[in-house]
């Protein structure tokens, strides 16, 4: 796409038009290029989610034609995911989020749905944080079993620190202990919704009953030290305070 087309691009996203943006793409237009003129593809690829997301109506054509879609609340990430676009692309930030990871924050299953449906990596490593416990920490238990039976690991862990809204570094020995998305679900509470999911569904097994993940394979998890649970609890906290549910800091 050249520059212009770019600009066009954005700007049907941004009307939240999917005819014209249809139209726009229907000329061939190939997104499998990270950084077309004009622009960064990924951007494309957020605002086609935030868009999807938003509860605005799309924008009414003029002509009446039949458009279909996976999804009525996902077509416009989906018609960008059409035209080539890498559902793993990475914003050139120097902690990015990933395109999986803001669809979880978002609390958005459809849009989790489709961008797995389109390849996306349910443990990204540039993940600062797995899409697993972003959704453990939004208690949303749709999407952890969405991510479960994705094959996300519930023993993946993150360092802590990782979690709280200042730098992980500041807090030395204890910000680096690792924590998985079961300790955080536990942390919260063991009543709720996703630690239930996570116990029931822990082990999932493949299409011939085969558990993937055999328990004598399954790590120990140890005891978090005081310090590590404070900056947990904190976590959690702060979380819960500043972000609500489906509105996280990962983005």
């Amino acid at each position: 796409p050249t520059a212009t087309h770019y600009r066009q691009l954005i700007a049907a996203l941004y009307q939240k038009n999917a005819v014209e943006l249809s139209d726009i793409l229907s000329q061939g237009l190939d997104l499998s290029l990270i950084v077309p003129d004009g622009g960064h593809t990924s951007a494309l690829v957020a605002l086609a989610m935030i868009q999807d997301h938003d509860s605005e109506d799309y924008t009414v054509a003029k002509d009446t034609r039949p458009l279909k879609y996976p999804s009525p609340n996902t077509c416009l990430t989906f018609l960008i995911l059409q035209a080539k676009a890498d559902p793993n692309i990475l914003p050139p930030k120097q902690q990015p989020t990933t395109m999986i990871g803001l669809a979880v924050a978002l609390g958005n299953q459809a849009l989790v749905n489709l961008l797995l449906g389109a390849g996306a990596e349910v443990h990204p490593e540039a993940a600062m944080v797995p899409p697993l416990i972003i959704a453990v920490l939004n208690q949303d238990r749709n999407n952890v079993r969405t991510l479960l039976g994705a094959r996300a690991d519930p023993w993946r862990s993150v360092h802590v620190g990782a979690l709280l809204d200042r730098p992980w570094s500041k807090w030395a020995f204890s910000g680096q202990e690792p924590v998985c998305a079961v300790q955080v679900a536990a942390a919260q509470s063991s009543s709720c919704a996703c630690t239930a999911t996570l116990i029931n569904e822990l082990v999932p097994q493949d299409e011939v009953g085969v558990n993937w993940i055999s328990p004598q394979r399954q790590p120990v998890i140890s005891v978090l030290s005081e310090q590590a649970t404070i900056l947990l609890s904190r976590a959690i906290k702060d979380y819960q305070q500043y972000n609500g549910p489906h509105k996280t800091r990962f983005g």
